[in-house]
């Protein structure tokens, strides 16, 4: 229920008019973390902080989506998979 500020990576415009807004992450940042098999601390403030990570990533880009559907752009997510 805040207002938060948030940039993505790249705005590309073509000649036809398409608009993309992009966002480049790390694929593991794009996935819900699992949990850990061990039950170290380590390994369960790993996961904590990946959790975190992914709740707010996840609440960026459909802030962002829904900017996109409002005003004609399209949304996309690259991770070192598309960029290989």
């Amino acid at each position: 229920g805040r207002i938060h500020r948030y940039f993505v990576d790249l705005i590309i415009e073509f000649q036809n008019g398409q608009k993309f807004l992009l966002e480049i992450k790390p694929y593991s940042e794009t996935e819900k973390p699992k949990k850990p098999s061990m039950k170290t601390q380590k390994a369960i403030l790993n996961y904590q902080k990946a959790l975190q990570t992914f709740a707010v990533n996840s609440a960026k880009w459909e802030a962002c989506r829904q900017f996109c559907s409002e005003k004609g752009f399209k949304f996309i997510i690259l991770t070192e998979r598309e960029l290989k």
